[in-house]
């Protein structure tokens, strides 16, 4: 069926700004006691989840939309539910040897390809740094951020931090 387009303004927790969205919204559903609004967001160019309280102003754009269209393209086979990133993820690509292939089973990823060398490339959604950092540090040497540059050095950072803790509070 047809569904109608949002114009959203939303306040992103993790970074502390408020965007201006077009989204097509697919589902709301109840986690930990919040709302939530998984849609189609045009600004990301992929599905995203919006917390329903940090929405600011909703507005219908006008404009309709294919369901089908959005959602057949967004799941995988098989998978009954897509898993969604949060609004404030960033896509990170890493290239992960066969000793770092378990990640495939262990993190939602949103695609993989095998790449010519042997070595896998995944894109994940991040939506910590730390997250990523900690991610980065079970892997060790079976992983390459290859961007955003800026999440590269996650795993040092991390590392870094945690050898502080530890010369801090000593043994």
């Amino acid at each position: 069926g047809e569904r109608r387009q949002l114009a959203v303004r939303y306040h992103s927790a993790a970074r502390d700004e408020v965007t201006q969205r077009v989204v097509d919204p697919l589902a709301v559903l109840v986690i930990d006691g919040h709302w939530y609004l998984d849609a189609y967001c045009h600004r990301a160019g992929g599905l995203r989840r919006f917390r329903v309280d940090r929405m600011l102003q909703v507005a219908p754009t006008g404009a309709c939309f294919a369901e089908e269209g959005v959602a057949g393209g967004a799941r995988g086979a098989g998978s009954g539910r897509a898993y969604v990133p949060s609004s404030d993820a960033v896509v990170a690509r890493l290239v992960l040897d066969s000793a770092g292939s378990w990640v495939l089973d262990a993190v939602p990823v949103l695609s993989s390809e095998p790449r010519p060398d042997g070595r896998i490339q995944v894109d994940l959604a991040v939506s910590s740094p730390v997250w990523l950092g900690r991610l980065l540090l079970r892997l060790g040497p079976h992983a390459t951020v290859v961007s955003p540059p800026e999440l590269a050095t996650a795993g040092a950072t991390v590392a870094r931090r945690i050898l502080r803790l530890y010369e801090e509070h000593g043994n």
